[in-house]
């Protein structure tokens, strides 16, 4: 049984990491441990680099802080391109060895919300101040872009999306010799 450690404890990268992982044949079987971490990094990464440190972070401390084989940390921010800021989810999966990285589409950051990420809030509580909802904690539902789309993307979703992109290594190793 492979353990697949996750860190973070957010209900939609989770159940994320578990819905991609059952079409991986080089995985299984496999159980999923969320595990709370820091990513070390800002609340609200302002670009790349950040956003990736982030994620290996995440996956390099859920690997020393459980028993698994392999582990995976996904992180969200912000990161300025083409004078737009632009949100993306970027996914770190760690072996013990070596990195994969992979990476979400990334979506625009409506300017009512970005005038308070910029002032130090993260997208979540940017979102509610902006008025584009009420909720507390749209980070671990259908978040800004599940908004933005009317749900047609969620956070879900991008995290599955950076994940599938970073598993290509895994699946492939050959073409990365």
């Amino acid at each position: 049984m492979n353990i697949v450690a996750v860190g973070t404890i957010n209900p939609a990268k989770v159940k994320a990491v578990k819905a991609v992982l059952k079409d991986y044949d080089k995985i299984k079987p496999f159980r999923v441990v969320a595990v709370q971490v820091e990513s070390s990094v800002p609340e609200q990464p302002k670009s790349l680099e950040i956003i990736c440190l982030g994620a290996r972070n995440r996956a390099l401390e859920a690997y020393q802080m459980s028993e698994a084989s392999l582990s995976i940390g996904i992180e969200s921010g912000i990161f300025f391109v083409e004078d737009i800021w632009r949100d993306i989810t970027c996914c770190q999966i760690y072996d013990g060895k070596q990195y994969r990285s992979g990476f979400s589409s990334a979506f625009e950051v409506p300017p009512a919300v970005l005038k308070f990420v910029q002032a130090g809030d993260d997208l979540s509580v940017a979102t509610r101040k902006a008025g584009f909802t009420t909720k507390k904690k749209i980070g671990e539902k259908e978040g800004l872009v599940g908004l933005l789309t009317s749900r047609r993307i969620d956070r879900e979703e991008l995290a599955k999306q950076a994940l599938i992109q970073a598993l290509s290594g895994i699946e492939n190793p050959h073409f990365y010799e």
